[in-house]
């Protein structure tokens, strides 16, 4: 299973694809391109999302003194996990 990091990279990288098809297609002024760019954040954003809401459960599950099980996702109060 790739990493979080993984699919943040594959979204920027849609998302520059996603513009600059618009700005070689489409003038600079049309709707199109405003659409297209939109779609291209929220594809980040959707994408990202993951890796940005599991910093909050990391960060709980360590202040509690347990150890985060990436694998799981999950917090782990009895078991240590490299």
């Amino acid at each position: 299973m790739p990493s979080c990091g993984f699919y943040f990279v594959g979204a920027f990288l849609g998302s520059s694809i996603c513009f600059r098809y618009a700005e070689e297609r489409v003038s600079l002024r049309s709707p199109v391109r405003v659409i297209v760019g939109v779609i291209a954040v929220l594809l980040v954003v959707a994408l990202a999302w993951p890796l940005a809401a599991q910093f909050p459960a990391v960060d709980t599950c360590l202040d509690r003194g347990g150890s985060y099980d990436f694998v799981l996702s999950v917090g782990d109060l009895r078991q240590n996990h490299p």
